[in-house]
Parts: C-alpha cells; sequence; structure tokens
C-alpha cells in the first residue's frame, strides 16, 4: 500500500512538468508566429497609408491648380479692364478737371472735395464712373488720386474721400502700397487682401493703374476696389459628388482669409492652399 502510494505520488510529479513544458512551448510558438504576423500587418498599414495619402496629396494639387488658374484667369481680365478705363478719355478729362479746380482752391483735398466747385466739376462727368461700378457686380468703389496720393473722386463717397491715401496713417496699408507702386512705376499694381477701415473693415483688394492725358504724361492713379464675396462666391462651388475637399485663401500675413470648397474638374471652364 506505501508503496503503490509512493509510485502515485511520483508519477504525479513526473506529469505536471510534462504538461508545463508543453504549455511553455505552444506560448514561444505562438510568440514568434506572431512576430511576422505583426511585421507584415504594420508594412502593410504603413504602405496603405502611404498611398492614400499620396494620392490625397495629388488630389489637393490637382483641385489647388484648377483654383489657382481661375483666380489668375479672373484677375487677367480686371487688369485688362482696368487698363481700359484707366486709359479713357473720360477719366483723365475727370481728373484733369478735379487737378485744375483743386489746384485753384488753395484748399486742402479734405475741403476741396466738400466745396460747391467739386460737386459742380464732377456733378457731369461722373457718369461714366458711376455705370461702371454699377455694370460690374465685383466693383465696390472707384478712385481718382492724384499724384500726391489725395483722393479726390470715389463713387462711394465713403469716409477715405479728400484723404491722403499716402499719408502716415495710411501709409502701410495694401492701398497705400498698390497706389505708391502704381505712381512711381507708371504700373499695374494689386493691393492684396485686407481689411478695409472706410468700408466697415469689409474685406478687399485694390487694384490701380496710372491716368495719362493726351501728352502721355502721368497725372494721377485710377484705383478700383474690389467687393471679394462675389468673387468667393463664384469659386465657392460644391462639389456635385460630395467631394469635402477644401481650400483655404491665406494671407501673406497668415491670417485667414476664406474657406472655398473645391470646384470639380469637370465643372471649370478654365495662391490659394
Amino acid at each position: 500500500m506505501d508503496l503503490d502510494k509512493g509510485l502515485e505520488a511520483s508519477s504525479s510529479i513526473t506529469v505536471r512538468p510534462k504538461k508545463s513544458l508543453r504549455t511553455h512551448l505552444v506560448l514561444w510558438i505562438g510568440l514568434l508566429a506572431l512576430v511576422p504576423m505583426t511585421l507584415v500587418s504594420w508594412l502593410s498599414y504603413h504602405q496603405a497609408k502611404d498611398s492614400l495619402t499620396e494620392a490625397a496629396q495629388k488630389n489637393l494639387q490637382r483641385s489647388s491648380l484648377v483654383t489657382v488658374r481661375s483666380i489668375s484667369n479672373w484677375f487677367d481680365y480686371r487688369l485688362s479692364d482696368l487698363r481700359i478705363h484707366s486709359e479713357a478719355k473720360n477719366t483723365s478729362d475727370l481728373m484733369l478737371s478735379l487737378l485744375k479746380g483743386f489746384n485753384a482752391s488753395g484748399n486742402s483735398a479734405e475741403q476741396f472735395v466738400q466745396s460747391g466747385v467739386w460737386t459742380r466739376l464732377v456733378a457731369n462727368k461722373k457718369n461714366d464712373l458711376v455705370t461702371l461700378s454699377e455694370r460690374y457686380d465685383y466693383i465696390y468703389d472707384l478712385f481718382l488720386i492724384d499724384l500726391h496720393g489725395n483722393i479726390l473722386y470715389s463713387v462711394a463717397a465713403e469716409s477715405d474721400l479728400g484723404t491722403n491715401v499716402l499719408s502716415a496713417s495710411n501709409q502701410r496699408s495694401g492701398f497705400a502700397k498698390s497706389v505708391k507702386r502704381t505712381l512711381d512705376s507708371g504700373k499695374l499694381s494689386f493691393s492684396g487682401l485686407e481689411r478695409y477701415a472706410p468700408s466697415n473693415g469689409a474685406f478687399a483688394g485694390f487694384l490701380s493703374a496710372p491716368i495719362i492725358d493726351e501728352s502721355g504724361a502721368q497725372i494721377g492713379a485710377f484705383a478700383v476696389q474690389i467687393r471679394f464675396d462675389r468673387v468667393f462666391d463664384l469659386l465657392n462651388v460644391a462639389d456635385l459628388k460630395g467631394d469635402s475637399t477644401a481650400h483655404y485663401i491665406i494671407s501673406d500675413s497668415g491670417m485667414l482669409i476664406r474657406r472655398l470648397r473645391m470646384i470639380h474638374l469637370k465643372y471649370c471652364s478654365v495662391n490659394l492652399i
């Protein structure tokens, strides 16, 4: 009896290590099998991630290129319009009349634009500019500016009429820089986008061109204040396929100007991020 009990105890002791060893072997084999599986999964994940990222980047670049081209084409047409209207005889005639009246008055520009002389001068000659601003929905205002930066005429007649765009308080604005470039170089210029205080802080951009008299001399600058809400509306075309890609217009200073939905290539007839 004692011998049998000893044998039973001995066999039970020897069986346990066999089970423990089998368990450890299975565990280690499983762990070893997980290593290549994990490695393959990790590589597959990164390959898929890289492929999707590359596809998204190409799609963004492609749609951005279309948007940039649309904006560039739009500005090309606006610059052509600006050149035509700045060189129009009616524009130079009104500018010459204002310069003659302003110089004869001996007053400041602010006083001159509030005088009866100014009112009479613009009464009959402003119609072309008023009609121009009403015909094109992207135009918010039109300016006639003398060689010293005095705003002698404005269709909208806001608080900037009669002020000097090149004065110390204004010279850092995009509008002032654009006008100065035009006055200095005799070439067309664009201000970039900015909030313009006289227009209740609305986003605006300014295109300026030289005004030339019949002798070919530069007598001032013709400036157009662009109503960018209309431009954004034209570009903000929702993709009919439900693409949620969006672009953002950002100023040189890093300020967010506007978010634009992607314009799908199919619907485009024709610096953005």
